[in-house]
């Protein structure tokens, strides 16, 4: 992995601050079936999201030096501050759960989900298996059938959601309504199928479809 370091300035307070920039990475293996990516780039989720240390203010680097005053209040509420009373372990963690609240205000429902999963993913890494479950849910809140049309293997993506919190049912009825035709996403779909009628919430990848 290769890092820069780069001056950025908070959109809301104006704050300047030296971020670490990931220039680029590589993976070795299978991502997890919730599209985890493998080593290395699964561990360089700290770049993915910027805190502004003086405000708190949490957003992606390409936005960060945006206009954000229809957030200036928002940042001081318990629910910001407190991710809605989470207590997640992983600070990492509550900075992507702050994020997606952020983006529902905006209307990005789709980038909430994925800032959630986030969320969820930098639990599973504190061993934090309440929090993960938490933020999953709260992904599985915000979901559409229309965030993914034309991104058919997103909807994969999601059952591992409801499998992973424990929700079987509902990932078993998700499942049923998805049409795949290609490998490897029918054996995927195979494995959750089977994972979700053993009641088995455990992390799996893509390898351990074969």
């Amino acid at each position: 992995m290769l890092y820069d370091k780069e001056a950025i300035i908070c959109g809301l307070c104006g704050h300047s601050f030296e971020i670490e920039v990931l220039c680029c990475t590589h993976t070795e293996g299978s991502p997890d079936l919730d599209y985890r990516p493998a080593p290395m780039e699964r561990y360089t989720m700290n770049e993915w999201i910027n805190k502004c240390p003086a405000c708190g203010y949490v957003c992606t680097r390409s936005r960060i030096e945006e206009n954000a005053e229809i957030h200036r209040d928002f940042i001081t509420t318990e629910a910001y501050l407190t991710c809605e009373g989470a207590n997640l372990k992983k600070e990492l963690a509550c900075d992507f759960y702050r994020h997606a609240l952020i983006l529902i205000r905006e209307g990005k429902t789709a980038e909430a989900y994925d800032a959630f999963l986030h969320a969820a993913w930098a639990s599973d890494d504190e061993c934090d298996e309440e929090g993960a479950i938490i933020c999953r849910n709260k992904a599985v809140s915000v979901y559409r059938d229309e965030m993914f049309k034309g991104k058919g293997t997103l909807w994969l993506r999601h059952v591992d959601l409801l499998r992973r919190t424990h929700r079987f049912d509902e990932a078993i009825a998700f499942a049923k309504r998805l049409t795949v035709k290609k490998e490897p996403y029918i054996s995927i779909l195979k494995l959750q199928l089977k994972l979700c009628e053993n009641r088995d919430a455990q992390c799996y990848c893509v390898d351990d479809c074969e």
